[in-house]
């Protein structure tokens, strides 16, 4: 059905009302077919239309044609009698006589023919006008709903971004600024930690700034997947209330731009949700490159959930994670229980 109604939106050359017909009919049959008898009908009443119009045009032709050939029967005999007067009186005035009547005949069946002619060409003109003015109306249409679905995708990339991105940097502030506020005058690096947030702020002042000018890869770009990995992990572990340890088997070399952002998003996602519900010490996060997939684990000691009952947390959690593993065909598993941590498993197919 898709690629007959594609087939109806083109320019036909050659014998465009019988390619239409043909289109209408087979459109009619497999709707019947689907059990979609109103759009079956609407196409059958179609191809009816240009039948009938077929039908029509065809009469009125065999009409002209028979008529065309009784003038021409008459003329004739009228030709042969004045011949035969011709003869009997030898009047050779009479015989050109009868030679100007049928150069008359002549003369008004060409212009017949050709006011037939152009009737045609404006017909066709016309129907070319207007096939144009809808195709430029589509293209119109199309090029309007891809502006907005444009917008709406980049504006869901811009939320998603600022989300994972940003998000994950000020939790770690937030987490460090905490630890400094509970424990104020009591820590004996805490010109470190102060050091240390400061940057992490930095960081997050700088991550806005470089999505403003359309610079949204940052460290993936520059070193790739396990570089960028790591300096997340040693960001949220500057407090000693977490720390996260990062493996890698088989990386050795780089992903595809776009997969490796995609998988660093949600790996930022997941230790976003170990530092802000988990309540973990430790966390582990793995990456294993197989032959035709690559594997991402991340464990933590937290609290854990009920893993049947998914918590509902503000943001976006992991709904986001599981929209983006299943854009890229890709299958999660969550292992956790309360008061035993957490552990989930992803797998993409490269």
């Amino acid at each position: 059905i898709a690629y007959y109604h594609k087939a109806d939106s083109l320019e036909i050359q050659e014998n465009p009302l019988k390619t239409k017909r043909i289109i209408y009919q087979n459109l009619g049959d497999l709707y019947r077919e689907t059990k979609d008898f109103e759009s079956a009908l609407f196409y059958y009443e179609k191809t009816k239309v240009i039948t009938d119009s077929t039908n029509d045009n065809f009469q009125n032709l065999t009409i002209k044609v028979a008529n065309t050939e009784t003038e021409l029967s008459e003329k004739q005999k009228e030709i042969l009698i004045e011949q035969q007067k011709a003869k009997d009186n030898k009047n050779i005035s009479y015989g050109l006589g009868s030679a100007l009547g049928l150069g008359s005949i002549i003369a008004f069946l060409l212009f017949r023919s050709t006011k037939r002619k152009q009737r045609i060409a404006e017909q066709e003109k016309e129907i070319e006008i207007q096939k144009t003015e809808k195709i430029l109306k589509e293209q119109e249409l199309n090029t309007i709903d891809a502006m907005i679905a444009g917008q709406e995708k980049e504006r869901q990339r811009l939320a998603s971004d600022l989300h994972d991105s940003v998000g994950a940097t000020l939790s770690a502030a937030k987490m460090q600024f905490d630890h400094l506020k509970k424990n104020k005058g009591h820590l004996k690096n805490e010109d470190e930690l102060f050091s240390s947030t400061g940057q992490l702020l930095e960081q997050a002042y700088k991550e806005v700034r470089a999505m403003a000018h359309v610079k949204n890869s940052g460290v993936i770009a520059k070193n790739g997947l396990l570089p960028a990995v790591q300096k997340l992990a040693k960001n949220a572990s500057v407090t000693k209330n977490l720390s996260i340890e990062v493996q890698d088997f088989g990386l050795e070399e780089r992903l595809e731009g776009a997969m490796e952002i995609a998988i660093f998003r949600m790996i930022q996602e997941l230790v976003t949700n170990i530092i802000k519900h988990a309540e973990a010490s430790e966390a582990h996060i793995s990456i294993t490159q197989h032959e035709q997939s690559i594997n991402i684990m991340v464990e933590d000691n937290g609290k854990g959930f009920d893993a049947l009952h998914k918590p509902q947390q503000e943001g976006m959690g992991l709904g986001s994670i599981e929209k983006r593993i299943e854009h890229i065909e890709g299958t999660l598993e969550v292992d956790s229980s309360r008061g035993k941590g957490t552990s989930v498993s992803i797998d993409i197919p490269l």
